[in-house]
């Protein structure tokens, strides 16, 4: 993916670019970025009656359960820094602290992406060029791993909120639960013997139309059942923490719901955003929509059950991504490029 970018971006640039292209490039994206946030959060019709919810009870005794959302989030994005880097040094040796710069690089290229897939165009950043195509593997073992407990706790959650919620079709929902443990059993076994993926990749009729392709998902037989047991751990850790943001939020903005409840409530909601194609700035209408319906079987408070999901958006993703675009302004393109290196043989061959 890196390589075809890269190759892509070097047509454009026939030789090294100019530093001022560079400058222009970043500062597009920053406004693009600002932009973005800004016509998401500050033009929306409802934000001056959102913030107005969240200073409402600001002036309350229930502060702490924000701040206490609002500290998870380093929590939130390191747990999804170390998944990533467990299964990057298999490959290449990266420290923490440049994991988590790629980790918020990606969220910030991330909003504006279908199903967040931005994020492997902000990951590889953290890489030489060389090793673009492994952060991108990882990142697939990764996300595979989210997946799978998304789609396991949002069908549990489905399943408890089905008996709080009367649905008009209703006869449908057993073989929505057929197909999602199939789907979840399928992901499990596929997830915990990649080391088989390229055989059975190898006998697909269509093989030699991607076999180029194969030797890079070749390398998923480094990873052992144990590290992709460390990396589903992680996973399920970092599902608890931003669930348990989303429950604090609520609380903080006057929801008031028992923890099952929110359990069958959020990972039903976490199990439509991650079924919904579309990027989260565009989405979080959509999802607030959904929220409405959800939380709405047990609360007539429209303005905080919007005000939660919005808050959500702004702490676990906006800010994030403010970080992350800081992170891509201080990225060197040249050697994302390769001409750096290019020039480092030239003068060595000199030598």
């Amino acid at each position: 993916m890196i390589t075809v970018v890269a190759n892509r971006l070097r047509v454009v640039f026939a030789q090294k670019p100019h530093p001022a292209y560079i400058f222009l490039l970043k500062v597009a994206l920053l406004a693009a970025l600002g932009w973005a946030v800004y016509h998401q959060v500050w033009s929306r019709e409802d934000a001056a009656s959102l913030f107005q919810t969240f200073a409402g009870h600001w002036a309350g005794s229930g502060k702490w359960l924000l701040w206490t959302a609002i500290l998870l989030v380093p929590l939130n994005w390191g747990l999804e820094t170390q998944k990533w880097r467990s299964l990057l040094r298999r490959f290449i040796p990266i420290s923490f602290w440049q994991s988590y710069r790629a980790i918020l690089a990606g969220v910030a290229i991330s909003l504006f992406t279908p199903n967040r897939m931005g994020e492997y165009g902000g990951r590889v950043l953290a890489v030489d060029a060389r090793h673009g195509w492994k952060a991108v593997l990882a990142t697939l073992v990764g996300s595979m791993s989210q997946w799978l407990v998304l789609f396991s706790m949002g069908l549990l959650g489905l399943a408890l909120f089905s008996s709080y919620v009367a649905f008009r079709n209703e006869a449908i929902l057993p073989w929505l639960f057929a197909g999602g443990l199939v789907l979840v059993s399928l992901l499990a076994f596929v997830f915990f013997h990649l080391h088989r993926l390229p055989h059975w990749l190898r006998r697909l009729p269509f093989y030699l139309y991607f076999h180029r392709y194969v030797r890079v998902i070749a390398f998923v037989h480094r990873y052992r059942k144990r590290d992709l047991a460390k990396v589903l751990g992680l996973s399920v850790l970092r599902y608890a923490t931003y669930s348990l943001q989303y429950f604090l939020l609520l609380h903080f903005l006057g929801v008031g719901i028992s923890p099952l409840v929110g359990f069958a409530g959020i990972s039903t909601l976490f199990l439509f955003q991650t079924s919904l194609p579309l990027p989260p700035v565009v989405g979080l209408l959509a999802r607030g929509e959904a929220a409405l319906f959800v939380w709405g079987q047990f609360s007539d408070q429209t303005l905080s059950i919007l005000a939660a999901s919005f808050g959500l958006f702004i702490i676990n993703l906006t800010i994030p991504a403010l970080l992350g675009a800081i992170v891509i302004v201080q990225t060197n393109v040249n050697k994302l490029l390769g001409y750096e290196k290019e020039e480092v043989k030239v003068d060595m061959g000199g030598l």
